[in-house]
């Protein structure tokens, strides 16, 4: 059975579907919203993204007052990619990372790497970390702030593990973890490898 399709409408270059569909005008609740009133909502909205240091993503189906606030719009598919790279770039920037230059990872330096891996390992929103020796190639203010940052992702209920051969400022990672765990090989046992 074959069944009438509706018509394609019709999009020219830099128009969203959105903008070619009749629109009734915006509205909240039952109450129809001036021009003013929209542009007032429109920068209320602006000013608490630039504020929360958010990215605004709108679907493509959305209507031109929610698309014209948006930094982006498309697709659900394109609006995870772009969800990603924003919340990437944001977490580069928490890490002191450059993220205007654009250099494969395998140009990096040590440290930049791992900031890099840091950035990886937080994207997808997990519960816990487990991060093998993660401040290795890091300089002392790094350091110093990945201990922060760690401070920080506990608060927020994030489980972190940490594992090294290089515990450098016990003071400094005393005061930020729950417990310390050295793991050592007992005399006896050495002396017995020789």
């Amino acid at each position: 059975m074959n069944l009438p399709m509706a018509p394609t409408p019709s999009i020219a270059p830099g128009e969203s579907l959105a903008s070619t569909l009749p629109m009734a005008p915006a509205q909240v609740g039952a109450q129809a919203l001036s021009a003013d009133e929209i542009a007032e909502l429109q920068s209320e909205v602006r000013a608490l993204a630039r504020e929360r240091r958010a990215v605004i993503l709108a679907h493509n189906y959305q209507v031109p007052e929610v698309q014209d606030v948006a930094d982006y719009v498309g697709d659900s598919l394109g609006l995870s990619r772009q969800a990603a790279i924003s919340q990437g770039h944001a977490l580069l920037a928490e890490f002191a990372f450059p993220t205007a230059e654009r250099t494969q990872c395998r140009h990096l330096s040590g440290g930049a790497r791992q900031k890099v891996n840091l950035a990886l390992a937080l994207l997808g929103g997990a519960n816990i970390l487990l991060l093998d020796e993660p401040y290795q190639g890091f300089d002392h203010g790094s350091y110093v702030s990945f201990w922060e940052h760690v401070e920080r992702w506990r608060a927020d209920g994030l489980g972190v593990v940490v594992v090294t051969h290089l515990l450098a400022d016990t003071a400094l990672v005393h005061g930020v973890v729950d417990r310390v765990v050295e793991m050592t090989i007992p005399r006896e046992a050495a002396a017995e490898e020789r």
